[in-house]
Order: structure tokens, then C-alpha cells, then sequence
């Protein structure tokens, strides 16, 4: 599993656990223990860290992305070659390697929100 994944794994985790927390605060009310408030308040202090560390890993090097995001032998291929005609071919997948992650990380973030 690569890092993305892995970071976007716990997120998803964290919060639900969350969640479940704040529905157990919902029930007690004003009984609710403070371990269950502060426990809440680690959980979403986590999830800025590893959102954070999700936004650094999208502007890592190009490289970084290139070979997350394709993960195949076209890109290793490429790397093998300095050629004028790969450059082109790398810029382009670049980018499109960073929209996508983009977009991706955005769908995740808006569906965490709702």
C-alpha cells in the first residue's frame, strides 16, 4: 500500500472513531467523561496532521508523484530515458499526475465533511 493511501486510510478511520465519539457525547450529554472529550480533541488533532502530511506528499517532487501515481514501467521507462522526446512526455504526465491527485484529495476532504 503506498503512503497516499495509506495516510487517506487513517483519516478515514480517525474519523469514524470520531464520530462515534461525538455520538456517544450526543447520549451522555452532560454526564459525557472528560477522557471521552479529550480523547475527541487527539482525534482531530491527528486528522490536521495527517491531512497536512497528505497536502506535503501531493507537493512533493515531481518524481514522487510521477512514480505514485503511475506506479508502472511506463514512467520507469521514461526515467531510463534523457532524451528530448521523453521530456515532453514526462512534463505532460506530470501534470496530470498532480490534477488527479488533486482532485482526488478534494473529493476526500468534501465527502469527510458531509
Amino acid at each position: 500500500m503506498s503512503r497516499m493511501n495509506e495516510i487517506k486510510n487513517l483519516i478515514d478511520s480517525k474519523s469514524r472513531h470520531l464520530q462515534k465519539l461525538k455520538e456517544q457525547q450526543a447520549t451522555m450529554g452532560i454526564l459525557t467523561p472528560p477522557y471521552i472529550s479529550i480523547e475527541m480533541e487527539d482525534i482531530e488533532s491527528d486528522i490536521s496532521k495527517l491531512k497536512i502530511e497528505l497536502e506535503d506528499f501531493q507537493e512533493g517532487s515531481s518524481d514522487e508523484r510521477l512514480s505514485y501515481f503511475w506506479e508502472g514501467h511506463l514512467w520507469k521507462e521514461l526515467q531510463q530515458r534523457d532524451s528530448l522526446e521523453a521530456k515532453p512526455i514526462k512534463e505532460f504526465l506530470n501534470q496530470c499526475a498532480s490534477q488527479i491527485l488533486k482532485m482526488k484529495v478534494q473529493r476526500d476532504i468534501a465527502s469527510n465533511w458531509q
